[in-house]
């Protein structure tokens, strides 16, 4: 269905060098309590680069808060304040690291291989879930490459279809569960039910006994990117 979707629009006409990135990732504090305190902290990254490897970089921090819902005093060192430049920086040309910096590896025909890269295990394809936030921290992609990395899990194993839910961003998604490599985590692919592009993704502690030591279900980092409707 979400192959169709593409098939049916046009947005981005060629893959660019730039990503718009909101992310929430758990944060565990030592604050001399019984229990640690939890708090998750959001941000929205944009960044833009060239083939030379040159380019921008900006971090702003979102709105943070505690794991139970209750909002995070400001006062306090856990959390920055809403609209604190967490991070600024130019690259000069060969500077930028990126993990995808050749736009030929991004070809609809190419995609099998990147993913392959990511996650050699077919049985793991939480893995190729984490290529793909790979590829979109760093490129806005066209729909026929969107296409290609769908079709690419079909070559996976394992992989559950969840339904239909609404993300952080109030838009309608599908998502797709599958196990990581990750000891202990497993990861949702967020699929727009409008345009069949792939807009975030989430990963989650599967059991109580985790390195970082939160309960089963735990969500310890989810993203979202831009939908090119």
């Amino acid at each position: 269905m979400a192959q169709g979707r593409l098939e049916q629009q046009q947005s981005v006409t060629e893959p660019l060098r730039q990503a718009v990135t909101t992310a929430w990732n758990l944060t565990i504090a030592e604050d001399g309590q019984a229990e640690p305190t939890v708090v998750i902290s959001p941000s929205v990254t944009e960044l833009e680069w060239a083939a030379d490897l040159s380019g921008s970089l900006k971090v702003v921090a979102g709105e943070p808060y505690f794991a139970d819902g209750n909002d995070v005093a400001v006062a306090t060192d856990e959390a920055n304040e809403a609209g604190t430049v967490l991070d600024e920086r130019t690259f000069a040309p060969g500077e930028f690291p990126a993990q995808i910096p050749d736009a030929a590896s991004l070809e609809p025909a190419a995609l099998d291989a990147l993913l392959a890269a990511f996650a050699p295990d077919r049985s793991l394809a939480g893995d190729a879930f984490l290529a793909m936030h790979a590829v979109l921290n760093e490129w806005t992609l066209t729909n026929a490459q969107h296409s290609a990395l769908l079709h690419g899990l079909s070559d996976y194993e394992n992989i559950t279809v969840l339904g239909t839910t609404t993300d952080r961003a109030g838009r309608d998604v599908v998502g797709l569960k599958a196990a990581t490599s990750r000891p202990g985590q497993d990861a949702v692919l967020l699929v727009s039910a409008s345009s069949g592009r792939i807009v975030g993704l989430e990963s989650s502690v599967t059991s109580n006994d985790n390195s970082l030591e939160v309960p089963e279900g735990t969500v310890i980092s989810y993203t979202l990117w831009k939908d090119q409707e």
